[in-house]
């Protein structure tokens, strides 16, 4: 079979000039689609991610554990001085230091006032 374009003819419409299409055109019409389709999916999903969560971004912390890892913590509270206790230190019967690296770090950029940072 050769290289050359296939062409492919539109329905018989009454009234209208028959059209040709070559196959590379409507594949290539088709991956477009595809690319739109994604991207609008793509969008969709990020609007509903955004609008399911937004309604946590203004709350304060809570009852749970924050006040064992970050409000009641002084080595987040305070953290100049206590880098390096965090290495041998169990939080609320845990020993993961750098999760508490992280959050002496958000405490010390940006304070422990609001839970939005954290």
């Amino acid at each position: 079979m050769s290289k050359k374009n296939k062409t492919i003819q539109t329905a018989n419409v009454p009234n209208t000039p028959k059209k040709e299409v070559s196959v590379n055109q409507a594949i290539s019409h088709e991956k477009d689609n595809t690319k739109l389709w994604f991207w609008i999916c793509v969008a969709v999903l990020s609007v509903s991610v955004i609008l399911a969560f937004s309604g946590g971004f203004d709350n304060k912390f809570v009852d749970w554990d924050d006040n064992a890892y970050v409000t009641e913590n002084k080595m987040v509270l305070k953290p100049n001085g206590n880098w390096g206790k965090v290495w041998n230190t169990h939080i609320a019967a845990n020993y993961h230091p750098l999760t508490m690296l992280s959050l002496m770090i958000n405490s010390d950029l940006f304070g422990t006032d609001s839970a939005t940072p954290f």
